[in-house]
Order: structure tokens, then sequence, then C-alpha cells
């Protein structure tokens, strides 16, 4: 069972920095590191139990109810119980002690932690390149934003 958490905890953490995980059209790990330097922190806590993001920002919670939402079918889907996990929280940490609003790349650390059964803990981490958002910069994905009534006209 345990594998098979660690399975889905790898495949959320994919998910999440893919180019696909897109908050309002534009790349999440973009708008999160801006987070990063608009709040002058030094690392994004989410917890995917308690749909909760710090520092705060409503812009992200649709993002991350999804996830919470497919964390949740995984583990069903798996024959686990979601009652075994206590946590489950993504982190994202600038790699070195810098900020480049020159919108340069720059290395990001993301990582996933969750227990299992009060006693195993389990953690991925991976390392990607990252700019901070610039609506200038990118171009902004139509996906989920027309609706399904516009569509069948």
């Amino acid at each position: 069972m345990e594998r098979k958490l660690k399975n889905i905890l790898n495949g959320l953490l994919n998910s999440f920095i893919s180019r696909n995980n897109d908050v309002n059209g534009y790349w999440g790990i973009g708008k999160l590191y801006a987070l990063l330097i608009d709040t002058n922190c030094s690392e994004i806590k989410i917890d995917l139990l308690k749909n909760t993001i710090l520092p705060e920002n409503l812009e992200f919670i649709n993002s991350i109810k999804g996830y919470n939402k497919k964390l949740k079918n995984k583990i069903e889907k798996n024959s686990l119980s979601i009652s075994d996990v206590s946590n489950v929280n993504i982190f994202i940490k600038k790699k070195y002690n810098i900020f480049n609003e020159n919108h340069e790349l720059i290395p990001l650390l993301c990582s996933i932690k969750a227990t299992y059964k009060e006693n195993i803990n389990l953690e991925y981490q991976l390392e990607i390149m990252c700019r901070k958002h610039s609506p200038k910069l990118e171009s902004k994905s139509c996906r989920n934003y027309l609706g399904k009534d516009k569509l069948k006209k």
C-alpha cells in the first residue's frame, strides 16, 4: 500500500509542475514564483488536505481544490483510505537565496511530503527551471475558460 501512495505522490508532483497546470490561463509554477517574489517569502506551502496556501492568495484556491480532488480520487482508485493519510503538502522553494525579476530562468525546488499511517513519511523532490510570470512574455491558455454552453453554439 505504501508503494501505491508513493506512485500517487510522484504523479501529483509531476502533474503540478507540468505546463498543463495553469492558474487563470498561465503556468502555475510561474505564478507561484511571482507570489514568492511579491511576498518576499522563501517558501510556499500548499496543504492539499486542507485546501490552503501560505502565503495566502485566493488566486490559487481553484487549482489547489483540483489537486485535492485528484489526490482523493487516486487514493480511492488504488484501494487506499484517505483517513490513513494525515498530511499532504507541496512546497515551492528557491534553490538559491536570490530573486530574478529580469525574467531569466531560476531553479526552484518543488517537493511533495506526506505522512501515511501516522509514522511513514514520504517525500519526492524535483528541481525545475522557472521564470517569473509575465503576461507580456507568455501565451494564455484558453483551456477551461469557455463554458460548455458557449461551445455548443
